[in-house]
């Protein structure tokens, strides 16, 4: 963990506040009381601690007595963090590094139940727990409040349980770029591990009344999940007769000796009652069917395996299905059912895409940029939780329907792919982000030795909605064969011929740009218009106007432009034109066919020999 994950400190100003909690937000006057009681009460926090754990409110005047009695808090635990100074009391919070700061609640009148210090935000961690801060087995247990907080550390005194407190319900993130900027997870949470740990969120009661409290609770447990927490459950803290029920009101109106079996009852129903576990027979005929992404090809909301050996035009296939989805373009005369961002996870090859999608934009997109599909500057490995959570931001906030990883070899480097254990914790990650998202999830993967099924643990295509394979031949030459599989909900067992054809179809070198074409099963390709490329409109234009095939470049477009007809291409497609009409018969070509006998494509600049990974 760097420094810079462990820090600086968030400051108040630009901190999410809950209505009951004021930082800079409180006057003058709160601000600098608050600020000339934190030497006071670092200095009393600091104090010896006795022997033997007190037994009475040694540190509270007798009028605070009675609310923090009420509260359920211990004499033991609020002897290190609550006292009475100047008619208020003083909180004392410790973040998990370890560093304080002084909430108070005055007794002045003052609308606001809590005043935090200029810079005072964090989330808090009690003395008495901070020893289970790495201790994944430990349960953590996020409460909102101050009081509510204290109250749980009093309950599990000696047991196996990390609580973890924050002033409200949205104060577990910050906003580090002003008010106007998104919020992200304070700097705190870098020094608590949650990979592997189970956790309790408690709510006040009101909970179950109030949407907005619904909506940050919701907004916290998914953050967490992010965060790589293996499971998240919602504490349900039952609601009194004023319609508001913090945990310390529910624990404190109990027998001392009774509130942690009542806290531990509290979490075991939470995780037997989960809302996220259980569907009703309504809520089951209310769930979204089966919807295609590119009808008879890939679903939406699915995770897809695409399996072949290096040179079975696995990218390419792939940059084609991003590029359609990404624009709405048919592949293949295949509608494309929802159109939408796409997330490309760039392992390798990531200079050979630009060129690819260049040549896609050329002839299916008019020449315009495909402004849909966003491409990583590298892998992203799916066992890491911080690197997921970045790419679930990203998806979420473009709005995504697919990401692709290319390939799951390189985006997960040292795996051992015939483990299923380890496949599985990849796989799991994926499968989170269907579900957080709603995305669709294809992933690139190398078949073994034979080229017949993905290499490794069969979990994998086990595991996945669909999946497909693509074989070569041995000598690397020919048609690649593309099979379906695996189908959750559909027909699988499909094969088709993909072949990969040269742009320019009188380039008898290969050298220029390539694209992948699929084929019927007699090798015929499938038939369906697109346009006329940039290439060979210069050529019908220089045959139409009956210009001799040994005249250069420079004449040809000088020729061109005193007539009129000034046609706008680069120096490349106007050399690539040059060439190809004098290495064909120089007979003047038609102009372009008709659109039934047009051919159908999919593009890349990779040429045939270079073949992809």
């Amino acid at each position: 963990m760097t420094a810079h994950e462990r820090g600086p400190r968030p400051g108040a100003p630009n901190a999410n506040t809950d209505a009951d909690h004021v930082g800079s937000h409180g006057t003058a006057a709160d601000a600098t009381n608050a600020a000339d009681q934190q030497a006071g009460a670092d200095f009393l926090m600091d104090d010896p601690e006795s022997h033997e754990p007190p037994t009475d409110y040694r540190k509270i005047h007798e009028r605070h007595v009675s609310m923090i009695r009420a509260a359920g808090i211990s004499p033991a635990v609020a002897d290190k963090t609550v006292i009475s100074q100047n008619g208020s009391l003083l909180f004392n919070y410790r973040r998990p590094d370890g560093t304080r700061f002084t909430v108070t609640r005055p007794d002045n009148g003052t609308p606001a139940k809590y005043v935090h210090p200029p810079g005072g935000r964090g989330l808090n961690v009690h003395p008495s727990v901070s020893g289970l801060m790495t201790d994944v087995k430990a349960p953590l247990v996020m409460t909102e409040g101050t009081k509510q907080y204290l109250a749980v550390v009093s309950a599990v005194q000696g047991k196996r349980v990390f609580p973890v407190g924050m002033s409200g319900i949205r104060n577990w993130q910050w906003k580090p770029g002003g008010n106007d900027t998104p919020s992200v997870p304070l700097p705190d949470w870098g020094w608590i591990p949650l990979k592997g740990r189970t956790v309790y969120v408690i709510p006040d009661g009101d909970y179950a009344t109030n949407p907005d409290v619904q909506t940050a609770t919701d907004a916290l447990m998914d953050a967490l999940r992010g965060m790589g927490a293996s499971a998240v459950h919602r504490v349900a803290v039952p609601l009194g007769p004023d319609g508001k029920t913090g945990v310390d009101d529910h624990l404190g109106a109990l027998p001392e000796n009774a509130r942690t079996a009542e806290l531990l009852r509290l979490m075991d129903e939470a995780e037997d009652d989960d809302e996220d576990v259980f569907l009703s027979r309504d809520d089951l005929d209310n769930m979204p069917g089966v919807e295609p992404l590119i009808k008879g090809v890939l679903n939406q909301r699915s995770i897809v395996w695409i399996s072949g050996r290096y040179g079975t035009y696995k990218t390419f296939l792939a940059l084609a299905w991003s590029c359609c989805i990404a624009t709405g373009t048919p592949w293949e005369g295949r509608e494309v059912g929802l159109t939408g961002p796409v997330v490309y996870v760039a392992a390798e090859g990531q200079s050979g895409l630009s060129g690819r999608l260049r040549a896609w934009e050329q002839t299916f997109n008019g020449g315009r940029r495909v402004e849909n599909l966003i491409t990583t500057r590298k892998g992203m490995d799916p066992r890491k939780p911080k690197q997921m959570a970045k790419l679930t931001r990203k998806i979420k906030k473009a709005g995504a329907v697919l990401v692709v990883f290319d390939t799951l070899h390189r985006c997960c480097p040292g795996m051992d792919e015939n483990s299923a254990k380890e496949v599985g914790e990849a796989f799991g990650a994926l499968e989170r982000i269907k579900d957080e998202t709603g995305c669709a999830v294809a992933v690139l993967h190398h078949t073994g030795y034979e080229g017949k099924r993905a290499r490794g643990s069969s979990s994998q295509e086990d595991d996945a909605d669909d999946a497909y394979v693509i074989e070569r031949q041995d000598d690397g030459e020919g048609p690649r064969t593309l099979t379906r599989t695996k189908s959750k909900e559909g027909p699988h067992g499909q094969t088709y011929s993909l072949v990969l054809k040269n742009v320019d179809p009188f380039d008898a070198d290969g050298d220029s740009p390539a694209y992948v074409t699929l084929a019927d099963q007699d090798g015929a390709v499938m038939s369906r218009p697109r346009k006329e490329t940039n290439v060979q409109r210069i050529m019908r234009e220089m045959d139409e106007a009956g210009l001799p095939v040994d005249l250069s470049v420079r004449g040809a477009r000088g020729w061109l432009a005193a007539r009129g007809n000034e046609i706008k291409g680069r120096s490349i497609d106007w050399e690539t034109a040059h060439r190809a009409r004098k290495e064909r018969d120089p007979s003047p070509l038609p102009g372009p066919t008709a659109p039934g006998d047009r051919e159908t494509a999919d593009v890349s600049l990779v040429s045939p020999s270079e073949g992809d990974s």
